[in-house]
């Protein structure tokens, strides 16, 4: 049909936002130095999921969730998906279940065309995903109890979104973005003991 009037039916355009957005985290991981699937932040979160049990089934990436991340469930856990996927059948594989779910007639089955491409539905390896995601977390879960483990203490409120934590080369100061959602964001840096700066942004906007 699209050969006859144009380019108006597009089925991967039907594929769930994990996958499309999966696709982009972990090809923008790949070919660059950068990309989300080696954010430290990413990694840590994923790690909780697992050792918290609370590791999401499938579907709660197929929509919208007020589960916390919400909208960013698709780009932190589905590039780190699609890249298990890629390592476990190769890079290619990617591509070939494009194009066939592309060359379908009606859009959805996507475990159909997975399951014709890898020989394994999606909900099959998102299960070995997750498998192998435990066995990482409870491995490091065990070095850092070796290495001797040390619980810190909340230095805001639960009501107080944080975003973008770094810590100082020495390790003693730690810088963050503090969002009290009433007001305008704030950079804030402080030691172990005591704020040291609190600097408010220009109109919400993010500048200094």
């Amino acid at each position: 049909a699209n050969k006859i009037i144009g380019r108006t039916w597009i089925p991967n355009a039907a594929q769930p936002n994990w996958f499309i957005e999966g696709v982009a985290v972990w090809t923008e991981t790949r070919l660059t130095a950068g990309g989300r699937n080696r954010n430290a932040f990413v990694d840590t979160w994923v790690r909780a999921l697992v050792l918290d049990d609370r590791f999401p089934d499938l579907g709660v990436l197929s929509h919208y969730t007020r589960r916390h991340p919400g909208g960013g469930f698709p780009w932190y856990m589905g590039g780190r998906f699609i890249a298990f996927i890629a390592e476990r059948h190769g890079d290619d594989v990617i591509a070939r279940m494009s194009h066939a779910y592309a060359s379908r007639p009606l859009p959805y089955g996507l475990n159909l065309v997975a399951k014709d491409v890898t020989g394994e539905t999606f909900v099959e390896m998102w299960m070995a995903w997750k498998t192998a995601e435990t066995q990482r977390a409870e491995s490091i879960f065990e070095q850092v109890v070796q290495a001797g483990l040390q619980e810190g203490s909340p230095g805001w409120s639960e009501e107080t979104l944080v975003l973008a934590p770094r810590w100082s080369p020495s390790g003693e100061r730690l810088a963050y973005i503090e969002d009290p959602r009433e007001n305008d964001r704030q950079l804030v840096i402080r030691d172990e003991t005591q704020e040291l700066l609190r600097v408010r942004t220009n109109g919400g906007e993010g500048g200094f």
